[in-house]
């Protein structure tokens, strides 16, 4: 007997899953009066029984055209109709992010320039991570083999130079502070495979933003990041300063195609001690409400008037094009407790560093993902981040979020 094959019944199953997901929230006919509410909208989707939070509301009123007074029962229906509520949107159109060199935090991790009351945790993993050291030039009178004695000597090997793989770890929490003003602290600990480096936590973040320019559909906001430095143990691979990022995050819907937003901004990273590299750093992203329930466009936002909700509200494709360019010197003498070896004899000394820190000048990395928008303010987000320049920091990195506003 021939093998049945199983095409139909999974072509089948995708059609009832989009339909569960987009198809089956129409609302009743409208009336043939126009000056009487529309009933409350009727779930008709296969799995309304399994996936469908049962939440019966009163019926809403539509907006007239010719109405100037503000409604809050009203649902929104003009082309340029979303509105930014940082409650929800804070987490559903946050960047994605990317790691940095030495595991630092940035402006860009998991922020909008919204200010609100969330908190969210992110796993990422890093293959093949630059630790950015390399040999200065040697000494004429040294060869490999002195090197190699001198690192033996002092418990060291030469593949710390090779490249890590490194799991983070991060948590963090913001507070609005009033409707422009927020603070955000975010903490974070790597995980390293290689038996040659140990795990730590790296500098926090400490971020305080601003709303400072806002019109329909478009918010701009100043940051300013502190990342204090405590203390690092031998071969971790964090900066050993304290910094400062000021910087910009902007947050614009697009006016003809209300699904479609931009965002982005800029930072500079100014290390408070000598010794250290300063970065100007920068992104620009692209997303699509692919999909987005009406009642997230009801003015009051609460989804009354659309009877059963499902559990996923939205889905949200996101594409960010990262850039990082070091201003000035771009070494590090002695870095991550690296001191200068004996390479000569006991009677001998010829103290000599094999090790010294250089930052990839110029960096360019592309951030894909999506975020699925849970209730109005519960997020998954996951995403690829792919380097694209010769010097890259790493290969693949691959990250989960999940977070939650208050």
């Amino acid at each position: 007997m021939a093998k049945r094959s199983k095409l139909p019944s999974t072509a089948a199953l995708c059609v009832a899953l989009w339909w569960y997901i987009s198809g089956g929230y129409a609302a009743d006919p409208q009336p043939e009066n126009p000056s009487t509410p529309p009933s409350s909208p009727q779930t008709t989707t296969l799995f309304s029984f399994l996936v469908e939070a049962s939440i019966q509301m009163p019926p809403k009123k539509p907006i007239s055209e010719a109405s100037t007074e503000p409604c809050s029962e009203c649902v929104l229906e003009s082309p340029w109709n979303f509105f930014f509520e940082p409650t929800r949107d804070a987490s559903s159109l946050a960047l994605l992010g990317r790691a940095d060199q030495n595991n630092r935090l940035n402006v860009f991790d998991n922020h909008t320039p919204l200010p609100s009351n969330r908190a969210w945790f992110s796993m990422r993993r890093l293959e093949q991570y630059k630790t950015g050291l390399r040999p200065p030039p040697a000494p004429f009178f040294l060869d490999e083999n002195n090197i190699r004695d001198a690192l033996h000597r002092a418990g060291l090997s030469p593949d710390i130079i090779a490249r890590q793989h490194i799991t983070l770890l991060r948590l963090a929490g913001e507070v609005a502070l009033d409707a422009d003003t927020s603070l955000t602290v975010q903490g974070q600990y790597a995980f390293m495979d290689s038996q040659l480096g140990t795990d730590f936590f790296t500098n926090p973040q400490v971020l305080l933003k601003q709303v400072v320019y806002t019109k329909p559909g478009f918010v701009l906001s100043g940051v300013l990041g502190y990342q204090p430095h405590f203390s690092s143990g031998f071969l971790e691979f964090n900066d050993r300063c304290h910094s400062l990022t000021p910087g910009m995050l902007f947050l614009l819907q697009d006016e003809h195609h209300p699904h479609l937003f931009y965002q982005g901004g800029f930072q500079f990273r100014i290390p408070l001690e000598s010794n250290n590299v300063t970065t100007f750093d920068y992104v620009l992203s692209v997303g699509y409400w692919l999909w987005r329930h009406p009642s997230l466009d009801a003015v009051d936002a609460d989804g009354t008037g659309w009877g059963r909700r499902p559990w996923i509200l939205g889905l949200v494709p996101q594409v960010e094009v990262y850039g990082k360019h070091v201003v000035g010197d771009a070494t590090i003498t002695d870095p991550f407790g690296l001191g200068p070896l004996n390479v000569g004899s006991e009677t001998t000394p010829a103290p000599f560093n094999p090790f010294v820190y250089e930052e990839p000048r110029h960096v360019y990395d592309v951030t894909a993902g999506f975020k699925l928008l849970l209730g109005d303010a519960t997020v998954l987000a996951a995403g690829v981040s792919v380097p694209f320049t010769g010097s890259r920091v790493r290969s693949p990195e691959y990250m989960v979020t999940f977070s939650h506003g208050f």
